[in-house]
C-alpha cells in the first residue's frame, strides 16, 4: 500500500507523531480515505528507565515500537477526498493528541507490548508443548 507522509508532530514528551496518507482511489472517483498515525518509541533506558532492571523488554521487543491507529471512510467522491482527509486528521489530533502526549505515554505503552508479547510467547509454548 502506497502512502504519502503529511505532517510530522512534535510530542511534549519528546516522542514525534507522524501522520500518512494512505487513501486511494476505489472506483469512479469514489476514494477510500485513510489516515494512518505513528509513534516510534524507543525501548531504550533513555525512554524507559526501568530497563535496566528488566533488561529482556530490548531482547523481547527490540529497540523501537510503533503505535499505530489507522482511520478511514469508504466510498468518498473525488471531490471531497482532501476535505474528509483534513477533517479526520483534525479530530484524530483533538481527541488523542492528549493521551499521547501524557508524560506516561511511551513508558506504558512499552509495558503493555511487553506484558502482551510475553502471554503470546507463552501461549505458543503450551501449544508447541501438547
Amino acid at each position: 500500500m502506497e502512502e504519502k507522509p503529511v505532517r510530522e508532530i512534535s510530542l511534549d514528551n519528546g516522542l514525534t507523531l507522524e501522520i500518512y496518507d494512505q487513501s486511494r482511489e476505489a472506483v469512479a472517483n469514489r476514494w477510500l480515505v485513510k489516515m494512518a498515525a505513528r509513534v516510534a518509541i524507543p525501548v531504550a533506558p533513555i525512554s524507559f528507565p526501568r530497563a535496566t532492571e528488566n533488561p529482556e523488554i530490548a531482547d523481547v521487543l527490540g529497540s523501537t515500537i510503533v503505535f499505530e491507529k489507522k482511520k478511514e471512510r469508504n466510498f468518498i467522491d473525488g471531490d471531497k477526498k482532501n476535505e474528509v482527509f483534513r477533517v479526520m486528521c483534525d479530530a484524530f489530533l483533538e481527541s488523542t493528541r492528549p493521551y499521547l502526549s501524557h508524560p506516561d505515554f511511551g513508558r506504558k505503552y512499552v509495558l503493555k507490548q511487553y506484558k502482551e508479547r510475553l502471554a503470546k510467547i507463552e501461549l505458543e509454548k503450551r501449544v508447541k508443548g501438547c
